[in-house]
Formats: C-alpha cells, structure tokens, sequence
C-alpha cells in the first residue's frame, strides 16, 4: 500500500507515522496536536487510512477507527462509528461528556491506543468533539487543555459535503455548529490531498470531475445550472431505471448477488426513493410478498366510541422516521435502511439478500444473506 501512495499521500503519511514515533520514543516532550486531513472524494483519504492502520498494527501498535456516518464505517477497520465508540451524547450540550467510565475495559483500551482516526467529521456537531476531547483528558488524566488526552488523532474530510444538521436552524446556525468553529480547531494541522487517484491523466472522467468542483469553487456559477452535453438526461423515472437497470440485468440479479455492485439512483425526497423502489420491483422476476402493518390506536372505551380511525387510514400514513405500512418483497436483493448490527457489518446502506419461507407454523421466515 506504501508503494501505492502519490507524493501528496505519502507526505501526510511521513507527518502522521513521524508524531506517533516521536511521542513512543519521548512522551514528556510531546506537544498536544492533532492532524486534520482535508481531501475530495477520490484523493485517496480512505486508501490513507487503511495504509496508516496496517503499517502502524504491523509494528502492534492499536488504532482505533471511527466516522461519522455508518456507510463510511464500512470502509474502514472495525466497523464503528463515533457515536458507537466513544458513547456519544445524542443531545448537542455543550457541557455534556461521554459516557464512558475511567475503569471500564474501553478506557482500558484507549488509554494504550496510539492514533485514533475519525473521518467525515465536517458532518458531525462540534459539540461532539467537545464531549470526546473532554472526556479522554479525563481518562488519560491530563490537563483540559490537551488534545484528546494527548492520543495522536488524525480528524479528515470535505467541506465540500455535507454540514452538521441544526434542527429548524439558519445557514448561521449550521456554520457555527461546524468543527471549524469548535475550541479544538486552532490545535489541528491542516493537511491537503488535491490529487485525484481515481482518474489518470486525460482520462474521460477528468472533464467530469473539473466540472463538479467548478460548482463548488466556481463563485459566478449560482441559480440555474444547465448540464454539460455529455450527462445523459432523461425524463421520466421509468427512463432512469431502464437505463441502469435493463431487465436483463435485474434477471441476473436474483441469480447473482454481485451483479447491482457499483449501481445506485440517489434522490432528494423519501418519496422519489420509494418511486424508484416501487418501479424496479415490479420489473423483477419472481412472485411478489406483500406484508401489511397490523396498525390500531390505544383508546379508552369512550374515545373508542367517538373516534374511529379506519385500518386503511392507518396504513396510509407513511412518516420518514417509522418503517412504511406495507412492505413489498420479493426474493432477491433488498436495502437495509436501519442499523441492526454494525458489528456484523449491517448499517444503512447494507445490500441483502432474502430468502423467504412462508412454510413456518409461526407465518413467515425470513433468512437474510449479506451481499
């Protein structure tokens, strides 16, 4: 993987490697820091982290891993994210810590931890980090005003994504809410990856990519966009679905589980989401099982006398926070849409595969196969 590294890659890995020997070899002399590793989708921050974990867990020493989001966890060793880790508060309190306890065996653990890596953390609150870099001084019992109980960490990712989500909050709100206006920022090195690994020079893709970044960088392009001639558009999402899955392919697919991999329709609204579902279902071979929520209210008799809530009402209402009503399968492939287990690889995102058996005496059996 050393080998693999561009110049810019193996600059940021010589920085990171060089701190954590450094504070091995002396730790007294060792000044609080941390790194910030900044870099589009396709630098090579990923293949970074991956590299950084094998060359320092060859030398046994431990690195912890952790990201904002389940779906990045998958990319990276141990599966986890922040919130899983570090225990957390799900509230934003600017006062609150981790519950994570001095003689437990994860303080244990991050007490011998040598880097700690965190990526997608411009999407995270910056009172997440607060609660982190407060509670690991305390574990490691040092100063407040170290940097996350002086445990080398490399924090990473692009601003160019997503920011922290305030409820009901302003663009105002949700800037002051980034790490970069958190306590902890002016203590950061900023590393840069401006390189693209995923495409070499004159490739096709290279028009594509400067194009993405101009809608960033690009000040005098606001309003409406017009797509370049070489996107292909369509109108209708039946037209969509044709195109990146033709029937042939969705045949194969209940066959092969490997045959959707690197195929994706990604849309604004839950809504478009279950169209799309909705379409593809339908094209699929095999025979369609349809299971409805069992959906009452809990009345007392004299409500229940005057307000009657039709079952057909009931599963009318789909929310974005609850599972829909009716659930439409067929055997094959499906998405989870909520995190099971992380552990065993089963977060958002995750492909299965269903096998059905309606011949249990309990109704029916689900067997799920991750794809």
């Amino acid at each position: 993987m050393k080998a693999q590294l561009n110049p810019e890659l193996k600059k940021c890995f010589k920085e990171i490697v060089n701190i954590v020997e450094q504070y091995e070899s002396n730790p007294r002399r060792y000044h609080s820091s941390g790194f910030f590793l900044q870099g589009a989708a396709g630098t090579g921050r990923t293949f970074l982290y991956n590299c950084l974990c094998s060359y320092l867990g060859a030398l046994g020493k431990i690195v912890r891993c952790v990201t904002s989001s389940g779906i990045a966890a998958q990319l990276l060793p141990g599966d986890r994210t922040a919130h899983s880790r570090f225990m957390i508060p799900l509230s934003n309190g600017l006062n609150s810590g981790c519950n994570i306890s001095s003689n437990s065996p994860l303080a244990h653990l991050i007490r011998k931890t040598s880097l700690i890596i965190w990526d997608v953390v411009p999407m995270q609150h910056k009172s997440s980090f607060k609660a982190v870099n407060w509670t690991l001084n305390g574990i490691c019992h040092v100063s407040d005003s170290s940097l996350f109980g002086k445990i080398r960490t490399v924090l990473g990712g692009d601003f160019a994504q997503i920011l922290p989500v305030v409820r009901r909050g302003s663009r105002q709100a949700t800037v002051q809410a980034c790490i970069q206006h958190s306590s902890i920022w002016n203590s950061l090195q900023v590393l840069r990856l401006k390189t693209s690994i995923r495409i070499e020079a004159h490739n096709s893709n290279e028009i594509c990519i400067g194009f993405l970044k101009s809608l960033v960088n690009d000040l005098n392009i606001y309003g409406k966009i017009f797509l370049p001639e070489y996107i292909r558009k369509v109108e209708t999402v039946d037209l969509l679905c044709d195109q990146l899955y033709p029937r042939a392919l969705l045949d194969e697919a209940v066959k092969s589980h490997s045959t959707l991999i690197g195929r994706a329709i990604l849309a604004f609204k839950n809504d478009t989401v279950n169209d799309f579902n909705h379409s593809l279902l339908d094209k699929m071979p095999g025979t369609e099982h349809r299971f409805e929520a069992v959906n009452k209210v809990e009345l007392s008799e004299e409500a229940a006398a005057s307000e009657h809530y039709a079952v057909e009402y009931l599963q009318s209402i789909n929310l974005a926070s609850i599972s829909s009503s009716s659930l439409r399968l067929k055997v094959g492939r499906v998405i989870l849409m909520r995190n099971l287990s992380p552990k065993y690889g089963m977060c958002n995102g995750t492909r299965l595969r269903l096998e059905i058996n309606r011949n249990c005496l309990t109704g029916s059996y689900f067997r799920w196969q991750v794809g």
